[in-house]
């Protein structure tokens, strides 16, 4: 009776061993699946994240290049501006750029004609 009762414990001890040994491998197959499913997801998701991020790089270098321009922009006005407010000498030159006189002048304007 030992030796039947020492045969079954055996044969469920085997059976114990298989049932780990299949619940082993069912986890490390469950595991690899999802492990696939986050690479395969990841690769879906990230180029064209990739891609907008590029482009919204791109977009906001454009935009700080733009906005340095207009500080310069503004940076030389402020500029003209004190000049004018100070500089009777740039006053009087922007006047004659724009074809300005004083009261007591007389201003003569050639046009240049065009040779055929």
């Amino acid at each position: 009776m030992f030796t039947l009762i020492n045969s079954i414990t055996q044969k469920v001890f085997r059976q114990v061993l298989l049932v780990e040994q299949f619940f082993k491998i069912v986890t490390k197959i469950v595991l690899f699946s999802v492990f696939m499913l986050v690479i395969t997801g990841a690769l879906c998701v990230l180029p064209p994240k990739i891609r907008q991020m590029n482009q919204l790089e791109f977009q906001r270098n454009d935009l700080m290049r733009k906005i340095d321009y207009k500080k310069s922009e503004i940076e030389s006005l402020k500029n003209k501006q004190q000049r004018f407010a100070s500089d009777p000498d740039f006053v009087e030159y922007i006047a004659r750029q724009n074809k300005r006189v004083r009261s007591n002048e007389l201003l003569f304007v050639f046009e240049s004609e065009l040779v055929r």
